[in-house]
């Protein structure tokens, strides 16, 4: 499994912006000694072995967050801030206000990030929103939180409305796969 080049570019913005300037850098370095692949410039298009995309997270959660594995949940917050409304490749999502499509696209963003395992997601008649997450080879929390957050904070800008999620099966509950309710709340 793989993951590509624009992940890590979204991490590498809002580490820097929310620890300054050169901190992502600095980690980078450390984790290099550790996996080639970061010994080298990374592009949007390049793939990432998820193995040592997984051990980068793991050590800026460690240094940067106290080993606080929720903060995944933040790093997809991010990663949809950018992906959705920095610029990003998904911005038209939110220009169209359109739940239906932002929960139809779930699946082809997935696929835009990694090359292995695969995301449904559905809009109930009752306006609620699930989100599935299945055949992950490695079931590691990053997955769950990080794709959450991404999917929470994009339904969030697409609806304008305050989202809460209610995890049904999960990774950090030792499950196969990753069940997530979606629920709108007030105005953001």
């Amino acid at each position: 499994m793989e993951v590509k080049g624009t992940a890590f570019l979204a991490r590498r913005g809002f580490i820097d912006k929310d620890h300054g300037a050169g901190t992502f850098e600095r980690v980078l370095q450390k984790q290099a000694a550790v996996d080639a692949i970061f010994r080298t410039p990374i592009l949007a298009t390049t793939r990432i072995p998820i193995e040592a995309f997984l051990r980068l997270n793991e050590r800026i959660v460690d240094e940067l967050y106290a080993g606080d594995e929720r903060s995944y949940l933040r790093a997809g917050e991010q990663s949809a801030e950018w992906a959705l409304a920095e610029g990003g490749p998904y911005r038209s999502l939110v220009k169209d206000r359109d739940v239906a499509a932002f929960v139809r696209s779930a699946s082809a963003i997935y696929r835009n990030y990694f090359t292995e395992g695969a995301a449904e997601a559905t809009l109930g008649t009752d306006g609620k929103v699930t989100l599935h997450l299945f055949d992950i080879p490695i079931p590691h929390v990053y997955f769950e939180y990080a794709i959450v957050g991404y999917f929470r904070h994009g339904l969030e800008l697409v609806s304008g409305r305050r989202v809460t999620e209610t995890c049904v099966r999960g990774f950090s509950k030792g499950d196969r796969d990753v069940l997530y309710g979606y629920t709108f709340k007030s105005a953001r």
